[in-house]
């Protein structure tokens, strides 16, 4: 169940089991999408608090190596803990999280110290082994770390109506961007553009076209 305060922002209760804690995978299915040979294994970390579905995930990408891998972390409260976060860390191409998530890994690792986002980046990357780290910001915009650089990139101002599927809006735009090797410039402008008109619409999956996405991205280079 999801419920919204006056801002738009999303509170989550979530029971389990649920369907995707029954998801079974037989030898049939993985040689299919063997023979698809998918460029990207996009994960979160809801599903595979389950160590059955834990276990289908590295079956996945054992089958899979080619396929790079998209983390977007989501994390539920009551329904992660650190040493799966950091095992699934260990297996990602690209982490996508939030900021207050970030700062909360950061208290967990390095106990009382000021949070840093370029510490907190540099040390997740280096330890995990992740090429690239995406910190959303709300409304600021969006943080990434790549090639050992941290770049911010500004956000769009809009009337938030709902935050739910703003995250996973972002997340798409990313990935999008990254599969066809754009610059990081456009990649995090377009997912903030994005993000940001979902969010400025009711519900998860809101109506809207690309044109909507591109135009607020030209108006902003105007202003």
């Amino acid at each position: 169940m999801i419920t919204t305060d006056a801002n738009g922002n999303a509170s989550f209760v979530i029971d389990r089991p649920a369907a995707f804690d029954c998801v079974k995978v037989d030898a049939r299915l993985l040689s299919q999408l063997e023979s698809i040979r998918p460029d990207w294994i996009y994960y979160g970390t809801l599903a595979l608090t389950d160590t059955h579905t834990e276990l289908i995930l590295h079956q996945l990408l054992e089958r899979l190596p080619q396929a790079k891998r998209f983390y977007d972390m989501n994390l539920r409260t009551g329904h992660w803990n650190l040493p799966l976060v950091q095992r699934l860390s260990g297996l990602a191409t690209v982490l996508k999280l939030n900021d207050a998530e970030a700062e909360h890994l950061f208290a967990l690792t390095f106990g009382a110290k000021d949070f840093s986002l370029e510490e907190f980046c540099r040390y997740w990357s280096s330890t995990y082994g992740i090429e690239t780290i995406c910190v959303t910001l709300g409304s600021k915009g969006c943080a990434v770390f790549t090639a050992g650089v941290l770049l911010t990139f500004t956000g769009f101002q809009v009337s938030v109506a709902d935050t739910v599927g703003a995250g996973d809006a972002f997340a798409a735009a990313f990935l999008h961007g990254l599969n066809l090797a754009w610059p990081m410039d456009s990649i995090a402008t377009f997912a903030n553009a994005l993000g940001a008109l979902v969010a400025s619409r009711t519900g998860a999956t809101p109506a809207w076209t690309m044109e909507e996405c591109l135009r607020s991205m030209e108006l902003a280079r105007t202003e």
